[in-house]
């Protein structure tokens, strides 16, 4: 079905809009695409996005790939997930700040499922406070529960 709707969408010239979330720190706002490798420290993003990955996979957390909606085999679906746009703000502010800070991140599009249940679990072990405002609603992450109650 999805696979239909791309081929129309491509067909009549209409694009989807990326996944765009943002951090500000410091006085300065980072933004951050889905799959985009460009940032300046994005060496160090790699290594707190792999430890992310270990993390998340050490409470046996299986990966949504229902959420990848591409044509790919279920480990690039995974991939996929780990690069999309919160979980790099997530990471870059994982590195840039210290506890007890709050982590606070603008998304323009809705939180996937996936990440949703990433960031919870990033929330409790990390040890932090994660806010994600995406186009719906506020997402306060804490001690791996999340303010929406599961319900967005």
């Amino acid at each position: 079905m999805m696979s239909q709707v791309r081929k129309e969408m491509k067909h009549r010239g209409i694009k989807a809009v990326p996944g765009c979330s943002s951090i500000e720190l410091d006085g300065l706002v980072h933004e951050f695409m889905m799959g985009d490798w460009s940032h300046p420290e994005v060496n160090e993003m790699r290594e707190i996005l792999r430890d992310m990955s270990k993390r998340v996979h050490a409470v046996r957390h299986e990966p949504g790939i229902s959420d990848v909606l591409h044509n790919m085999v279920d480990e690039e679906k995974e991939n996929a997930l780990c690069e999309h746009s919160e979980r790099l703000a997530i990471a870059y502010g994982l590195l840039k700040t210290k506890e007890p800070t709050v982590i606070r991140i603008v998304k323009n599009l809705r939180v996937c499922g996936d990440c949703h249940e990433v960031t919870k679990i990033i929330s409790t072990e990390y040890r932090c406070e994660i806010i994600i405002r995406n186009r719906v609603r506020f997402h306060k992450f804490v001690d791996g529960s999340c303010s929406c109650g599961d319900f967005w």
